[in-house]
């Protein structure tokens, strides 16, 4: 729960994470709220993919707890997550290029077959350009386009809470900006949204909370505006003025 008594989306508590004897991620704590971006920045090599794998089922904790609106659920896989109200969306390999776009979205709505249609209109509705191209096979479409058919495969279980991993990687200025402008969108229809961003420019203007991850362990947490405001931080781990290109 939060201050005011809402139930968190996600809550990480003292979360380590590694491989073998590695340990990536110190004792990290997240919380996530409904109806909210909560943005996952730092430098490279800092741990951000490794506590996105956490957090979706990936990679299970070393220690520490995870819930999912409240609930206890440490060590579930991905699977049962995204049963229990979760999406995700890797920044690699989330779409199938061979099929189309409404074939991906069909597969995205497997747990979910009697609604499929109902749901597709509503992902058609968010993303006005997958409608136009729904006979098209995804390696047709634009990066931007791809991004937005992977966003809409993982809507179509209708999560509660969306994981992001990377979703402006490598896109044009402008498929960048209309990618937050469906997250901005996805947020306003009442899911809370988690996202590792590189594009610290716009995560620091769109996202409700921000945490840096330095090293593995959380250097910042609070709103984009007062990072951006702490000129230390700001200047040693995200590249000073120009953060749009920051990994």
């Amino acid at each position: 729960m939060t201050e005011t008594g809402v139930e968190l989306a996600m809550h990480a508590r003292s979360l380590v994470l590694g491989y073998g004897d590695s340990r990536i991620i110190h004792e990290v704590t997240l919380r996530a709220e409904p109806a909210s971006i909560t943005a996952i920045l730092g430098p490279n090599g800092s741990g951000k993919s490794t506590l996105m794998k956490g957090l979706c089922g990936l990679l299970p904790p070393v220690s520490g707890r995870l819930e999912l609106f409240g609930k206890d659920v440490t060590g579930w896989e991905t699977s049962k997550l995204v049963r229990n109200s979760l999406g995700y969306v890797p920044q690699v390999k989330n779409v199938f290029s061979s099929l189309t776009v409404r074939e991906n979205l069909d597969l995205g709505a497997a747990t979910c077959r009697p609604l499929c249609h109902e749901r597709m209109e509503r992902v058609f509705e968010l993303f006005p350009d997958l409608h136009v191209a729904q006979k098209k096979t995804a390696r047709v479409l634009s990066g931007g386009q791809r991004n937005m058919l992977a966003l809409g495969r993982a809507l179509m279980t209708e999560p509660r809470l969306l994981l992001v991993d990377e979703p402006t990687a490598g896109l044009s200025p402008k498929y960048a900006e209309a990618v937050w402008d469906h997250l901005i969108r996805i947020r306003e229809s009442g899911l809370g949204v988690i996202v590792v961003e590189q594009n610290v420019e716009a995560a620091l203007e769109n996202a409700d909370a921000v945490y840096l991850l330095v090293s593995g362990s959380v250097a910042f947490e609070g709103s984009g505006s007062d990072l951006a405001s702490d000129v230390n931080l700001a200047n040693s781990f995200l590249g000073g003025v120009d953060r749009k290109t920051n990994g």
